[in-house]
Formats: structure tokens, sequence, C-alpha cells
């Protein structure tokens, strides 16, 4: 039959294989029978590579994408406003009050003087990496990483501030991990 003898086949030359039917019945019938493990995925986002890594769909994707992956602030929108402890940004009017998560690359974001940037932090560890020197920093409870130039040099526990262009913040809805359309308000600086 088909499935035996590919299944030979894969096994013979150590093959990964992703089959895709476009009927229900022929995929339930060849995913069953050829496979040693079975993945059962949804699909979350289909685009350019650039496309999904700055603009992920949902907290998944945002998470799945990078390394390290997004950095996640849990807050609540109120008066216009993303609050979270010790963070307080503005939004852009039509904000609805509710639960969100703060999302932002560690590339897009800067380690500055305490004060200098969008919210406070201490260092945890400066680590050269090579190309470059990866600070995480903690806000409460919360652990960041912000990627800074290989010649940064920072000590621990160092009160330090995260410099960060608003236009690349995101906002997910924390109930369904969707990106929301409401965007951070720039001072007209950045």
């Amino acid at each position: 039959t088909l499935p035996h003898s590919v299944d030979v086949c894969t096994r013979a030359v150590l093959l990964c294989v992703v089959f895709f039917f476009n009927d229900t019945a022929t995929t339930e019938i060849y995913t069953l029978s050829l496979h040693d493990a079975l993945p059962i995925c949804v699909l979350q986002q289909i685009g350019k590579p650039r496309e999904v890594y700055d603009h992920p769909a949902n907290l998944f994707v945002a998470g799945f994408m990078g390394s390290p992956s997004m950095n996640f602030i849990n807050g609540q929108v109120e008066n216009g406003r993303f609050e979270s402890d010790g963070v307080s940004l503005p939004l852009m009017n039509g904000a609805t009050a509710g639960s969100v998560v703060m999302g932002f690359r560690p590339e897009d974001a800067s380690v500055v003087d305490p004060g200098g940037g969008q919210f406070d932090a201490k260092v945890f560890t400066a680590e050269l990496t090579g190309d470059v020197t990866l600070v995480t920093i903690v806000i409460g409870e919360k652990s960041l990483a912000v990627k800074m130039p290989k010649e940064y040099e920072v000590d621990f526990d160092s009160p330090v501030a995260v410099s960060l262009p608003l236009q690349k913040a995101f906002l997910f809805d924390a109930n369904t991990g969707d990106r929301l359309p409401t965007q951070f308000a720039v001072p007209s600086a950045q």
C-alpha cells in the first residue's frame, strides 16, 4: 500500500515528511498510518519572514520568533494608558480597558541611565555573547532581555532605565493572545 511504501522509504533515509491532502478522510488515514509521532497544531500566521517577525499576529508567534524571544509585560489598559508595575505608557485614542500584555523585541530597546527611558529597572546580568551584550533587567519580578552593543558594560544590580521606540511595541489581549490594533502614543521626538 502507499502508506507502507512511504513509511519504509522515510525510515530508510531518516526523513521527516509533512503531508498535506485536500480532503479530510485521506489526511486522517495517512496521518494515523504514517507517523511515529503525531504533531497537532493550529496555523498561527502566514507571511514573509520579516512580516511575521515584525508584526506577529499573537503572543504565540511573538514568543516563538526570535532569540531571545520577545519581552512580555502583563498589565492593564486604564484611562488611556498601559499600566503595570513600574510602567505607565500613553496609548492612542480608542484603547479599551482590560487585561493586556505589552511586547517588545530585545534589539528594539536600549539600556539607558535611570530616568532616561520609558521605565526604570535593575540589571540582573550582562553577558557578552560575541557580537552583542545581552543585558537581563528586572522590573518587579519580571525579567526582560535587551541587546546592547558588544562594548556595553554594566554592573550587577545597577539601576537603569529602558528606552524603547514605542512604535515598535505591541499590545496583546491577555485572554485571547491576539495582537490588538491599539498603538502606543509616540512622542514627536521619536
